[in-house]
């Protein structure tokens, strides 16, 4: 008897841990966007968020480290809602759970556009030519490197860039400028589409440039990057 009350435990408390959380419609999402508070994640893959994205939502794409990048940015938030596409909301509810954090609910994109007005917001790249980086440091414009310490020490860095590994955005936004152009670098643009999306959502009205294809790009342009200082 024992035995069987043990397995109904766990079954109900399993239940309810897999249980699909609530989907939402546009209205609802609309209402959740318009609280800074909220945390709605754009799951889309980059390709297709870039296009067009919610205002005020945050891209983490399906194919980053959850675990990594969701308490690196979301941190300690509240339930976070998700918003993917009909064939992979299933696996991006696993990957939020997984990476320990609690769902509000989630939508589906391409039905919650279609059923209210939202603000829509789009990437904007930049040339990534070795020409485009020299008139960049020339000019003295505002150039953010998000990628990691020991990528920094690997490769080396664009002269006079500001150094915000993406690991430390949360503490170290306000170093960024928020009234002038900002263009972003990371390895190959990844990292630098969730910072924008992170700033935007922060409420950065600026221009904030992803350069296209990342530093990767820029050494294959013939771009010499200069010694890492520390």
């Amino acid at each position: 008897m024992r035995y069987i009350s043990l397995i109904l435990i766990f079954y109900f408390l399993t239940s309810s841990i897999c249980e699909e959380p609530k989907k939402f419609n546009g209205q609802e999402i609309n209402g959740l966007l318009s609280k800074k508070s909220n945390y709605v994640i754009d799951t889309r893959e980059a390709a297709v968020s870039s296009k067009g994205f919610l205002k005020n939502s945050l891209l983490l794409p399906l194919s980053i480290n959850y675990t990594q990048w969701m308490n690196t940015i979301v941190r300690e938030g509240p339930a976070v809602t998700i918003i993917s596409d009909e064939n992979n909301y299933r696996k991006a509810i696993q990957k939020v759970r997984d990476a320990g954090f609690k769902i509000f609910g989630y939508a589906i994109y391409d039905e919650i556009v279609k059923q209210a007005a939202f603000s829509i917001q789009k990437a904007e790249y930049k040339e990534n030519t070795k020409e485009s980086v020299e008139q960049l440091v020339k000019e003295k414009k505002i150039i953010v490197d998000l990628r990691e310490v020991d990528e920094y020490k690997e490769t080396g860095i664009v002269e006079k860039s500001n150094l915000i590994p993406l690991s430390t955005l949360s503490q170290k936004s306000k170093k960024i400028s928020n009234k002038n152009d900002v263009y972003l670098f990371c390895k190959s643009g990844g990292r630098a589409l969730m910072a924008m999306s992170f700033l935007k959502k922060k409420g950065y009205t600026n221009n904030l440039y992803i350069m296209e294809g990342g530093i990767t790009k820029t050494i294959e342009e013939g771009f010499t990057l200069s010694k890492y200082p520390k």
